[in-house]
């Protein structure tokens, strides 16, 4: 976990990228209690992770924005997402899975919502 291939500029919070290849070739800085799970936060560029956030197997793995707190929680929830995620959003299974679109706060919230499947 916490694997970075530039870390200038970036944090990681406490208690976050707990999980095997959770934040992986991520460019981004984290908050605490985030990215726990298989993969979250996989490969995500130049993205910011608010606390309480992206937790789940493959959560926000491959994320092109940024995600507010208590959102992209479920497994695969968030999953290349290219929109950028409000506070209270996208939480389920799958939640605003490869949504394009910026997400409002306390949007999107239950298993499959807000999804656009390729």
């Amino acid at each position: 976990a916490c694997v970075f291939y530039s870390t200038t500029g970036h944090s990681v919070g406490g208690n976050s990228c707990n999980g095997p290849y959770s934040c992986y070739d991520s460019y981004t800085s984290i908050g605490h209690n985030s990215c726990q799970g298989n993969r979250a936060c996989y490969f995500m560029d130049d993205a910011f992770v608010s606390n309480n956030a992206c937790n789940g197997d493959d959560a926000c793995s491959y994320k092109k924005d940024s995600v507010g707190a208590s959102s992209c929680n479920g497994a695969r929830a968030c999953e290349s997402n290219s929109g950028f995620i409000s506070r209270f959003s996208c939480v389920g299974i799958e939640a605003c899975q490869y949504n394009e679109q910026s997400v409002g706060r306390n949007q999107c919230v239950g298993d499959y919502i807000c999804d656009a499947l390729p």
